[in-house]
């Protein structure tokens, strides 16, 4: 069972669910703003239900957190909502997806994040130190 979350691209995720049913597979889209941490309850309530409705259960095999953005605006002019969204997508919500799925996660489960990673540049008015959220990050 697979679900495939959006935030506004309906069609590519049901491009990818209807593959992989296609395939043989069993697999959902949903909609949600990982923004928004009741947004991400909102999407497991979708997952116990829907998993559990197709596959009898709703326990993981695999968690891919894989949501990520960057702003494309220079340091001189970078405001507080912008890190906001940033830190909200992600840092918080890999964090806040993982914490429920492991709740779920059949016994030798994994949760594999994929970070997003800003243009590398050398200009100094570049935020991808900020955008970047590894330990740490090279310019």
């Amino acid at each position: 069972m697979v679900a495939i979350n959006f935030r506004t691209r309906s069609h590519e995720a049901e491009a990818v669910a209807t593959e992989m049913v296609a395939a043989g597979g069993r697999a959902f889209t949903n909609q949600a703003d990982l923004e928004n941490a009741a947004e991400i309850d909102a999407l497991w309530d979708a997952w116990d239900e829907t998993a559990t409705q197709l596959a009898g259960d709703n326990r993981l095999d695999v968690l891919i957190n894989n949501a990520g953005i960057t702003s494309a605006v220079p340091l001189t002019e970078i405001f507080e909502d912008a890190v906001d969204r940033i830190l909200a997508v992600n840092t918080k919500a890999p964090l806040f997806m993982s914490a429920a799925g492991a709740k779920r996660m059949r016994q030798g489960g994994r949760i594999v994040t994929i970070g997003v990673r800003a243009q590398q540049s050398s200009r100094a008015s570049s935020t991808a130190p900020m955008a970047c959220p590894r330990a740490r990050c090279s310019r």
